[in-house]
């Protein structure tokens, strides 16, 4: 092996880093349909975070009793490492399943997304001013609000 002699398939290190990925990406789709619903990046954040955290410790804990070793299966991480990559290589099952839960979830974000309400009307004392209060939704400006990147000009920020 070209890792140290360490005797290591680069194939089934290929395996665990591409299900290491998969298992990120269905994480970061999670905290991106959790912003996307609440537009608040705490709850993206921590929520993300706490859902990985119950999930790994349900995939070490659960199968010690052979009762509630089946449940092991509703975390991500059982997917990512019950197959033992490293040794047996890619368990394609497993990548798929991993890959679903991706795509659902970014699914599930662009829905969300659409149907936050996004509009800025500004505040009182800019409405006094008579400046722009455009109204942004979803799909972005309105025609008369001055080009596709009048949003960067003025310093709004159409994710919430």
């Amino acid at each position: 092996s070209l890792l140290g002699g360490l005797g290591m398939d680069m194939g089934n290190i290929a395996a665990t880093c591409a299900l290491a990925t998969l298992l990120g990406l269905a994480f970061g789709a999670l905290a991106l349909a959790l912003g996307a619903a609440t537009g608040l990046t705490q709850i993206a954040s921590y929520g993300a975070v706490g859902v990985a955290v119950v999930a790994f410790i349900i995939n070490g804990f659960l199968p010690l009793n052979d009762s509630t070793a089946a449940w092991a299966k509703l975390s991500p991480f059982y997917y990512y490492l019950s197959s033992d990559p490293l040794i047996n290589g890619m368990h394609w099952g497993h990548a798929a399943i991993l890959a679903g839960l991706f795509v659902i979830l970014v699914a599930a974000a662009i829905v969300l997304f659409q149907r936050r309400d996004l509009r800025q009307t500004g505040s009182r004392s800019t409405q006094a001013q008579g400046q722009d209060t455009t109204r942004w939704n979803a799909k972005g400006p309105p025609a008369s609000a001055g080009g596709p990147f009048l949003f960067l000009a003025h310093g709004v920020s159409i994710l919430g």
